[in-house]
């Protein structure tokens, strides 16, 4: 027996009366409380119909102490009885809280006798409706009053119906429990809130990343959350109607989808699959041996008894094999990478299974339950999720920026290899221009030379084949200064744009105006110069063709590195979602698409806008 339980035993003593032996607690001025334990005597039995007035009947003898049977009973059909006898030694009247700290009794009752008047209180348990159940406080209480040298006998009736059960029970001064009890609804109503706060902004994140690490790290916070709600007892009072802990199941429940999303985090962060592949299948047999034992939890009551002894004894082994994989893969992978971040994530794995011991230990009453086992596991697994997170919002981080990197890198290879393409169309055109220039305009002008020549005395037939040969001359002529750029030794773009609107307004009747007031030729390269170029050519060709417009405007403007070309016509319009585009606007949206920029169309009967933007 260590100190603590020394010194629990010794105040025991020291509050009791000799004059009533153990059985009876006497309350001094300065009672604060007491565990039950040292107190109480506890009477089991099948018959599930015992009555107070059978169990008050029994002789002493019958009870057995709690101090030597212990407050955890294993799974079984019987009921409990636990009897304390409590006088009040001072000279005042007392008040009194008793607690039975373990919302998850499916029955419960209390009962006192006093100046031999009984009295009970409602039945209660999480197998009872809603109106059963004290919902302002987790726990089973029930108030006491004791005036001056009164004595009271107070009896528990516990059924846990079939599962294993935990009688913590405590007797407190009223105003000293109030006073703890603030301090524990603080805690976990902090801790709560904490842990919902940390599952919304992880489900979030992982919403808008759409990483798997984050999917399964927001499954393993809720599951952790759950959990600890179901163990301290919050959905007995508000989330379930009559069986709040799964008639058992849930705790089991959530620690299997929690454990199937440990392990699903670790092999991602970790990268076993490519780093080790070996370790990497251990971790997946663990997830799969998991997921296969799952239904069983769910079909538990159709299960022999010995079906699920064998069940529970496998899930820990289970547990404790993966928990030893998790550590080895992680100290392996910070050897052969370097990286701190996987210390870190060890670090909030160590918190975790501080936390995980703690519960499992507290659960199958291998640790009694006291502040620091109550408090200890919250605080350890927050200490998990918090690592996790920092650990997981720098990966985050890393892979954003490195994602960002990629994208520059791919725009610069994209804008590099979309100036050569410009450079080898505006080349080709100069070549093609050219050759049709020197070669084939030369041929027309001596063709027609031989014809004139050869007819002497023309008649009209032979007129119209001179006519003719002259209109193709001259279609040459006019392709041939259209697909040859302009000359950036010898004009800027400005004035090759004025130039092409002096030719078009003497050929046509369009009136252009061209506004470059907020226009810096200066940002741009030799083929945005081009592309600029070209992109006004294919306009103005669409609109004098189709447009049946009498006025043009042309807007050149330049902010920042953005450069943009407003185009805007009175012509006709068209309906931009049933005319399907030429080659003209088409080559334009290519030209756009190699730019890295934006082409937009907007028209209607009063005429069409049209927008080419790109950035420098």
């Amino acid at each position: 027996m260590n100190w603590k339980k020394w010194i629990i035993l010794v105040v025991g003593l020291i509050i009791s009366n000799s004059a009533f032996g153990l059985d009876t607690l006497s309350i001094t001025s300065d009672f604060r409380k007491v565990d039950m334990k040292l107190v109480s005597d506890v009477f089991w039995c099948n018959n599930d119909e015992a009555s107070i007035e059978r169990v008050e009947a029994l002789k002493k003898e019958i009870f057995a102490p709690l101090t030597e049977t212990g407050v955890s009973f294993p799974a079984s059909d019987e009921v409990y009885w636990v009897k304390t006898i409590i006088k009040n030694e001072t000279t005042k009247t007392r008040r009194f809280i008793l607690k039975v700290d373990n919302p998850r009794i499916n029955k419960l009752q209390f009962f006192t006798i006093k100046d031999s008047i009984t009295k009970s209180s409602i039945l209660m348990g999480d197998n009872l409706p809603f109106h059963h159940r004290k919902i302002k406080n987790r726990n089973f209480l029930y108030p006491i009053t004791l005036k001056s040298n009164q004595t009271i006998e107070i009896y528990i009736y516990a059924n846990k119906a079939g599962e294993s059960m935990n009688l913590f029970m405590s007797f407190w001064d009223k105003s000293f429990f109030e006073k703890r009890d603030k301090e524990e609804v603080t805690f976990w109503g902090f801790y709560t809130g904490f842990s919902f706060c940390i599952c919304l902004t992880v489900l979030l994140v992982a919403i808008f990343t759409r990483l798997k690490l984050l999917v399964y790290f927001t499954i393993y916070c809720v599951a952790i959350t759950l959990n600890i709600v179901s163990w301290i007892g919050l959905g007995y009072q508000y989330i379930w109607s009559n069986f709040p802990y799964f008639s058992g199941v849930s705790g089991y429940a959530f620690l299997a989808i929690y454990s199937i999303s440990l392990l699903a985090i670790t092999r991602i962060y970790l990268e076993t699959a490519t780093i080790f592949p070996r370790i990497d299948k251990v971790l997946l047999a663990h997830q799969v041996g998991i997921i296969l034992l799952f239904p069983a939890l769910i079909l538990h009551d159709l299960l022999p008894e010995f079906i699920i002894a064998i069940m529970i004894s496998v899930g820990n082994l289970v547990i404790l094999s993966y928990l030893i994989v998790i550590i080895i893969a992680t100290i392996m992978t910070y050897w052969k990478t370097k990286e701190t971040s996987k210390l870190f994530f060890l670090l909030g794995f160590f918190f975790f299974m501080i936390g995980f011991w703690i519960h499992m230990s507290t659960s199958l009453n291998v640790m009694e339950s006291n502040f620091w086992t109550r408090y200890g596991a919250g605080v350890g697994w927050i200490l998990d999720l918090i690592i996790l997170m920092i650990v997981f919002s720098n990966q985050i981080r890393q892979s954003f920026l490195k994602n960002i990197q990629l994208k520059q890198e791919l725009n610069e290879s994209k804008l590099t290899a979309a100036n050569a393409l410009i450079a080898g169309q505006i080349e080709e055109r100069q070549r093609l221009s050219s050759e049709l220039h020197d070669g084939i305009s030369i041929q027309m002008a001596l063709m027609k030379m031989r014809l004139d020549n050869l007819f002497s005395n023309k008649t009209i037939e032979e007129m119209e084949i001179i006519k003719e040969m002259n209109k193709i001359s001259s279609d040459i002529r006019n392709f041939t200064h259209a697909i040859s750029p302009f000359n950036l030794n010898t004009q800027t773009l400005e004035d090759a744009i004025e130039d092409l609107i002096y030719k078009i307004e003497n050929q046509t009747d369009l009136e252009i105006d061209l506004e470059t007031n907020h226009f810096d030729e200066v940002l741009l390269n030799d083929n945005q110069k081009h592309s600029l170029f070209q992109t006004l050519q294919e306009l103005l060709n669409n609109t004098i063709k189709y447009g049946l417009a009498t006025k043009v405007l042309v807007n050149l403007h330049s902010e920042s590195k953005n450069i943009r070309l407003r185009f805007q016509d009175n012509g006709q319009g068209f309906d931009i979602n049933t005319v399907k585009k030429g080659i003209g606007l088409n080559n334009i949206q290519a030209r756009a698409d190699l730019l890295n920029g934006n082409f937009e169309i907007n028209s209607n009967q009063h005429g069409s806008q049209f927008e080419f933007s790109f950035e420098v």
